[in-house]
């Protein structure tokens, strides 16, 4: 049941039509905030305008329930966004005791909800995220700034205290009067005027535009375009990963049916090569055995037919039992087994060397099947 819900809320959510009307809502309620300083318009409409205000309230409420609802799954989420937290604060804030009776904390509360455009607007959405990027920034800006204000406001007040005492009279005077003119308006006034104190006040007004109004002005657009690019690539990124994972959604899938088939294919060939195998390492099998029991025969009957091959057939023994210890060094299984490799058992060890073979090459198939598998897996997982 939740999932259903979850799923229709998120439906209404990605709708296009549904942030237009949470836009909607929040320019209502910024005009009815204008419309509020007018005195006529309290005293002809007032109530009408208090009807609309809870209007807009139940409409914030109900939105954030279905913000709430696309996320009825997994409730940590909807409650790590500060968006949320921002909407939540804005909803709740206004029914509580002490702020309820406070009209200022209203005003401002119905105030910070035109902040939720940011919100809906994804370009101004990044400008917010760029000015928050370049708050680390900002702390040196200012910090530099105030160290040039400060030594220019000194020299101010050493050359013009006594001739302009309300613009330099102290330091703190001379740092605001200074601050002022960094806009560079006013500044030909104050160059005029410092002219008629002292000569050095045209070098002391030139060298604060350049330092000041100059550089640490295009020091701070510096600043905040590098964050507000920053923020545009970090944007564009994010939807770029959102359009990929849309394309993969179908392409995932019917690679996942083409993986399937070609699995089934895999097992029925693995199944064939196995029971070929099977066959050919029974017959084999089969074959030795019976090579072995005609060549045991006429063996023993040639040893037993003469007595003088008792003692050559020792000598024979002995050679046959070095020959298979070559042959099993030769097919890499020497040390295997160490009855195959014995001298004087020899004739066993010549009908195992063929059927180890097969084995090996057996083991050889399935290691290549088993390759390919993992390689069929891993081309799935990341198709």
């Amino acid at each position: 049941m939740s999932y259903v819900v979850s799923r229709r809320c998120a439906a209404v959510v990605d709708a296009a039509w549904f942030n237009l009307a949470g836009f909607a809502v929040i320019v209502v309620n910024a005009l009815l905030l204008g419309l509020e300083t007018y005195d006529g318009v309290v005293g002809a409409a007032g109530p009408v305008l208090q009807l609309m205000e809870r209007f807009c309230i139940a409409l914030f409420a109900v939105e954030l329930l279905v913000r709430f609802g696309a996320q009825l799954a997994t409730p940590g989420r909807f409650f790590r966004d500060g968006w949320n937290l921002f909407d939540l604060a804005i909803v709740v804030a206004p029914l509580l005791p002490g702020v309820r009776e406070n009209v200022t904390i209203l005003r401002l509360l119905r105030l910070a909800r035109i902040l939720r455009t940011f919100r809906l607007f994804p370009s101004l959405r990044v400008i917010l995220v760029g000015i928050r990027k370049a708050l680390p920034g900002l702390g040196s800006f200012v910090l530099i700034t105030v160290l040039v204000i400060y030594g220019y406001a000194m020299l101010g007040w050493m050359m013009f205290a006594d001739a302009y005492p309300e613009r330099y009279g102290t330091v703190g005077q001379a740092m605001l009067t200074l601050f002022l003119l960094l806009s560079l308006d006013g500044i030909t006034d104050a160059l005029e005027a410092g002219r008629e104190v002292s000569d050095w006040a045209v070098l002391y007004y030139v060298s604060y535009m350049v330092a000041a109004c100059y550089l640490l002005t295009n020091l701070l657009v510096g600043l905040v375009l590098t964050a507000l690019q920053e923020a545009h690539e970090a944007e564009r990124s994010g939807m770029k990963v959102a359009r990929d994972a849309e394309r993969s959604g179908p392409k995932g899938a019917h690679g996942g049916e083409r993986f399937g088939p070609g699995v089934g294919h895999e097992g029925e060939r693995f199944g064939s090569e196995v029971g070929h195998e099977g066959e050919r390492l029974g017959s084999g099998v089969g074959y030795e055995s019976a090579r072995l029991g005609s060549d045991g025969a006429r063996g023993s009957g040639r040893i037993g037919s003469g007595g003088q091959f008792g003692f050559g057939g020792g000598q024979t023994d002995s050679r046959l039992g070095a020959g298979i210890v070559r042959e099993v060094d030769r097919a890499g299984l020497s040390g295997a087994d160490p009855a195959i490799a014995a001298p004087g058992v020899g004739v066993p060890a010549v009908a195992a060397l063929p059927v180890r073979h097969h084995i090996a090459e057996l083991r050889a198939s399935l290691d290549a099947l088993e390759q390919r598998l993992g390689q069929d897996e891993v081309e799935s997982e990341r198709i």
